[in-house]
Order: C-alpha cells, then sequence, then structure tokens
C-alpha cells in the first residue's frame, strides 16, 4: 500500500509540474483551476493568506506555489509563533514568498488567540492544529476538550496596514482561514480598493464558524461587486466573472 501511494504521488507530481492535476469528477479542485487560469492570462500571480498556518497542512495554496514558484508572489500571514517558525521553514527556499507573524484584526493592536497547547498536540486529531481563534469557544464546535486548549498573546494588523507595510502594488487572490474571523475581513474589506480576482475563504455554516445571515451578508456584498460563487461544503470560491469568460471581448 505505502509503495502503490508513493507511485501515486510520483506520477502527481509530475503532472503538476506541467500543470496537470488528476481529480475525483466529485471532488474537482475549482479554486486551484482558477489560479492557473489567472497564471495563463497574466503570466504572473501575487497572492496573500490569512491564517497560513505550517504553510502545508490544510493548505489550498502550497502544491500550486510549489509548482508555479517562478511565477508567483506570496505573503502568508500566520499569528501563533511556533506555526509561524514551521511556516518560514516551509518557504525557507522560496524568495518569492514572504512570511509575516501578525493576526489580522480590524481594531485591536494586540489580542488573545486560543489554540491547541503544544504539549498536547500529539493527543488531539490533526484538524485540531488548525482551529486557533480569537474564540474562545471555538473548539468546542470541533468537539475539542477544553483542557486541552491554551492562549497566546499575538500582534494585530489589520488587512489594508498590511498591504501599505509590505508596499503590495496589487493582490490577485485573497485566500481566508481564519476560524470564524473570515466575516470580519471580508464585511470591512474595500472591494474598490482592494479587488483580488479570486477570494477564497471558509464558511463553515455546518459547524456554526458562519451564520446563514452573515452568509448572505457577504455574498450580497460580493454579488455587489461583480463576484460570482462556487460554494462546497465548508469553503467558498469568489471570482471575478471575466476571470471564466470575459463577455467584453464579444461586445458589437
Amino acid at each position: 500500500m505505502a509503495f502503490k501511494k508513493y507511485i501515486k504521488n510520483l506520477f502527481q507530481d509530475a503532472l503538476r509540474k506541467r500543470g496537470f492535476r488528476i481529480s475525483n469528477l466529485y471532488n474537482l479542485n475549482f479554486f486551484e483551476s482558477l489560479m492557473y487560469q489567472i497564471l495563463r492570462n497574466k503570466k504572473h500571480l501575487t497572492f496573500i493568506q490569512i491564517g497560513a498556518n505550517d504553510g502545508k497542512r490544510f493548505d489550498p495554496m502550497y502544491h500550486f506555489v510549489k509548482y508555479n514558484k517562478n511565477n508567483v508572489q506570496g505573503y502568508v500571514v500566520e499569528p501563533i509563533h511556533d506555526y509561524y517558525k514551521d511556516l518560514c521553514h516551509t518557504y525557507k527556499t522560496y524568495n518569492n514568498i514572504r512570511p509575516i507573524n501578525v493576526a489580522i484584526h480590524q481594531n485591536l493592536n494586540e489580542t488573545v488567540i486560543y489554540r491547541v497547547a503544544k504539549e498536547f498536540e500529539k493527543n488531539v486529531p490533526e484538524f485540531a492544529l488548525g482551529i486557533a481563534s480569537f474564540d474562545k469557544e471555538h473548539h468546542k464546535k470541533t468537539n475539542i476538550p477544553s483542557h486541552f486548549i491554551t492562549k497566546e498573546k499575538v500582534k494585530c494588523s489589520t488587512l489594508k496596514r498590511l498591504i501599505v507595510e509590505h508596499k503590495i502594488n496589487h493582490v490577485d487572490v485573497l485566500v481566508l482561514d481564519t476560524e470564524g474571523y473570515d466575516y470580519e475581513i471580508l464585511m470591512s474589506l474595500d472591494v474598490n480598493e482592494i479587488s483580488p480576482l479570486l477570494i477564497h475563504f471558509e464558511h463553515g455554516l455546518k459547524s456554526g464558524t458562519m451564520s446563514i445571515k452573515e452568509f448572505n451578508n457577504v455574498l450580497n456584498k460580493m454579488k455587489e461587486a461583480d463576484y460570482q460563487f462556487y460554494i462546497d461544503k465548508a469553503d467558498v470560491t469568489a471570482y471575478k466573472s471575466n476571470l471564466v469568460f470575459d463577455f467584453n471581448k464579444y461586445k458589437d
């Protein structure tokens, strides 16, 4: 079984290097497909990823960056100190990827994040290493015992301030995975000033991460800015209409 998995991964790696990917018909990676569409159109892509963890776990960007690193520039944002250290290690040979050790918050310069304590990481499923949140009750949504949770003080910045401080001229792709804070970031986003072609975020309706009302508020705001949506069981891929098909090319 291990050899079979090794051969499968080897084959997948060879295909990814050439811009191809094998997917189950019921599990197509629409988000990654649209990133390749941006590369085809622009030859270069700039992204911001908020909540990047270690750069590999549960990460929608890692393989895309790995196989397109000469054409991709990225800012990967992670507030948890030991996750940030792992993130720096993940991208240590990637000159175009800049790790940033900060949390994105709209009002605070410093706050507390609740995460699984390092001494208990081996006692929980791997997904629990991705549930760090401003909400001290967030772990209960995934049935992680409270005594496994600790708090960590982190520095904060707004998304707008981060863009200014790092002199980011434009953003093609914005990726959010903040375990409950995606809504606040999206509702404060000035889509006229920061207008990514592609936005990927977690709705978490099943677990209550985002309420139906909040979800509809986000969709309505983004529809007004000419975004369309691909929605799966936990995440949303929002994309500018002309990314898939530019009707302006066919006007009389």
